[in-house]
């Protein structure tokens, strides 16, 4: 293959690019071409989701960005001489490329942003290493000059460029029927012939397939809030898809050096990704111990661990000795893995938000299984007491991160998120981007609108696509009816298709609720980042599995309305000389609100509100903190058939069976049924002779 795309917008250009990514792939694939580019608007999205499509297809990928670049300063809020941005192509060609290209889509959010995110070329000059610049579309800067008639400023800037990137800079010609791009056409060439600067020819490719072109100018109307019978809308001439060796050679017939370009280019091209494959790969977030522990952050949690232990189990507890053995035990697997820091970061937010009178919740999840976090103060379950398996959550046969989700009152979530901010640094702390796409009743719903007809029909239409329908075509498996009347109405049937093209198209991009990065080092060192414009907090534009996947470390800070209520409550009661304790046992087993949830009196209580759980809790008639556990684990899709056992064995334990001895030890605190995770491991190892490491292996293939 002697030809490779170097500009290629995916779906991550939100409403402008049509083509995914995995398509993208496919269609390279077939075309026999041996490397890829990935060059969306201002946005480092895609950047790891294409790599690993690339390398799953036998694709080499090229990561880029086509950058905004203000025409003067970037902090300068305005436009010059009618110009706000000009475009420019780069390309990474190594580790430090990668990380230059990150800063840049940074500093164009935090810096530049008029508009749209822009870079300026004093930022170039910073962070030019590594980097292959081209001159990008007919918005380039280049272009538009010489559409001005200004070649000699032209000439100008190409030289610019070039005393800059040497080597690495290329202008770049297109050709797709465009009146303008003819005009600059042979302008680019001359400036190229005279200064010995490179020529490289590409389609600026939005879609896939030329089939695709219509559906691609629906997207841009979705776009513009505009509708096909606009004459002013947003319009693409020519051909933007994902061509062929053969017909870009057919429009550039004359230039074979434009496309031998592309393939040193592509040579010039070799970063990977790193990722996380053991714990030694993943940045622990900075952690400010005592001065005299030095950088010993795993001596200092243990310390404070043992502390905490004669704290939680004092000497004559009953479980004191269990728990100093699995303490001991636990020390030792989180010091082989390397994750005190996480621990200690953890047990940092828990703190202040204790200290700043926030209400914190006692523990969820699988760190709820952990001694260690019990003694550190990070949960407040005591898991000996609930026979809960630190496997579960730290296994040191399936190496990953832990992960500990902690609640905190919902009404102080900006002080907490602040506090987390604070303590690392602004330019150490981000939230994670999240992208939504166009689902199928989304899709035609859009479409009608696009076409002009009234928001009626695409409800009509939308309300006959099952909810469980996955895609439109299978929507209309599932609903002959939908598909007798859109197949009876060739209007419809034209909606349908172009709806069919457009689903699954990412259509917009948000901020994770809870997830959020602490990092080593500054966030633009690892990763592109946005900003979030309510809070002003760096995002980072990879997905929340891409983030961990290159070995960052994920915090959720997970915010829980409830916790605010009983807050509230707490405090007015105290007003009142009345002070409830938090999760002890009294609290937790008071019979009167057993009393009072077993007459369905639920309203307001967490998980236990909807109507058919209200109902369960009414048959089970909970006599114990217990009973709620196992209520709310049973009430789910699956576990949920074996309620009625489950309630039979409770009020009825004579109707109790095991189906071997061994498991009655086990299943007796739940009459005989299988309930809880821990529970499935629990028989494994008994049963099988697995160790907690294998078992839990077990437990998460099951699902």
């Amino acid at each position: 293959m002697s030809y490779v795309h170097l500009h290629l917008h995916t779906d991550y250009s939100i409403l402008d690019g049509l083509g995914k990514i995995k398509d993208y792939v496919k269609r390279a694939k077939e075309l026999g071409m041996d490397a890829l580019a990935i060059t969306d608007h201002g946005v480092g999205y895609g950047l790891d989701d294409f790599y690993d499509e690339c390398k799953a297809g036998g694709i080499k990928p090229i990561l880029g960005c086509e950058f905004y670049v203000a025409p003067a300063d970037r902090k300068l809020k305005e436009a010059v001489d009618g110009e706000s941005y000009y475009h420019l192509i780069l390309l990474v060609k190594n580790e430090t490329g990668y990380r230059n290209l990150c800063k840049l889509i940074t500093r164009s959010n935090t810096e530049g942003f008029y508009k749209k995110p822009r870079i300026d070329f004093s930022l170039l000059r910073q962070f030019h290493d590594g980097l292959i610049c081209t001159s990008a579309c007919v918005a380039g800067e280049v272009s538009k000059k010489i559409l001005k008639g200004d070649v000699e400023g032209a000439e100008e800037t190409a030289l610019k460029y070039r005393d800059l990137f040497g080597d690495d800079y290329y202008l770049e010609i297109q050709k797709h029927g465009i009146m303008d791009e003819a005009k600059a056409f042979q302008i680019i060439i001359q400036i190229a012939r005279k200064y010995d600067i490179p020529l490289i020819c590409t389609n600026d490719c939005h879609y896939v397939y030329p089939e695709d072109k219509e559906a691609h100018d629906w997207l841009l109307c979705m776009q513009t809030k505009s509708n096909l019978d606009d004459p002013e809308r947003l319009h693409y001439e020519g051909d933007y898809s994902l061509r062929s060796e053969e017909e870009m050679r057919s429009l550039f017939p004359n230039l074979p050096d434009a496309f031998d370009n592309t393939v040193k280019i592509a040579d010039k091209c070799n970063f990977d990704f790193t990722y996380a494959h053991k714990p030694s790969d993943y940045r622990m977030p900075k952690v400010f111990i005592p001065p005299e522990y030095g950088k010993d952050y795993f001596q200092y949690m243990s310390d404070e661990a043992y502390k905490g232990l004669d704290w939680r189990y004092p000497e004559g507890h009953p479980e004191r000795q269990q728990a100093e053995t699995q303490l001991e035990y636990e020390l030792g697997i989180i010091k082989q893995m390397g994750f005190a820091e996480y621990f200690l970061d953890t047990r940092k937010t828990i703190m202040w938000a204790k200290a700043h009178d926030v209400l914190v919740g006692p523990g969820r999840g699988s760190g709820a299984g952990s001694v260690n976090n019990y003694c550190l103060g990070i949960t407040d379950i005591d898991p000996i007491k609930y026979h809960l398996i630190f496997e579960r959550f730290l296994n040191p046969e399936r190496i990953s991160m832990p992960d500990i989700d902690v609640d905190y009152e919902f009404d102080r979530k900006d002080d907490v998120i602040k506090s987390e901010a604070d303590s690392n640094g602004l330019d150490h702390f981000s939230k994670i981007q999240t992208f939504t796409a166009m689902l199928p009743k989304g899709a035609i719903k859009a479409c009608i609108r696009v076409v002009g007809l009234p928001p009626k029909i695409g409800d009509h239409f939308s309300k006959m696509i099952p909810d469980d329908a996955k895609s439109l075509e299978e929507a209309m498996q599932l609903n002959p009816d939908l598909k007798e009347e859109i197949e009876g109405n060739e209007d419809y049937r034209k909606i349908w298709n172009i709806a069919t093209k457009i689903q699954g198209t990412k259509s917009a991009v948000s901020t994770h609720a809870c997830g959020h990065i602490p990092t080593p080092v500054p966030c633009e060192d690892l990763y592109p980042c946005s900003v979030d414009k309510k809070t002003g907090y760096l995002v980072c534009q990879y997905n929340m599995a891409e983030v961990e996947h290159l070995g960052n470390l994920k915090k959720d800070l997970l915010m829980l309305r409830n916790l605010t209520v009983i807050s509230y409550a707490r405090n007015e009661l105290k007003k009142q000389g009345i002070n409830v304790p938090l999760w002890n046992e009294d609290i937790l087993n008071d019979k009167e609100t057993l009393a009072m949830l077993s007459r369905g009196e639920t309203m307001g209580v967490f998980q236990l509100e909807g109507a058919g759980i209200t109902q369960f809790i009414k048959e089970l008639r909970p006599d114990s903190f217990e009973d709620i556990i196992a209520g709310v684990s049973l009430y789910r899709p699956g576990p949920m058939d074996f309620i009625p056992q489950y309630v039979q064995g409770k009020h009825h334990p004579e109707t109790i069976h095991y189906l071997v001895p061994q498991l009655e030890h086990i299943l007796e605190p739940t009459y005989g049924v299988i309930v809880y995770q821990e529970q499935v491991m629990q028989i494994v190892r008994d049963l099988a002779g697995f160790s907690m490491g294998r078992a839990d292996v077990v437990r998460k293939a099951m699902g």
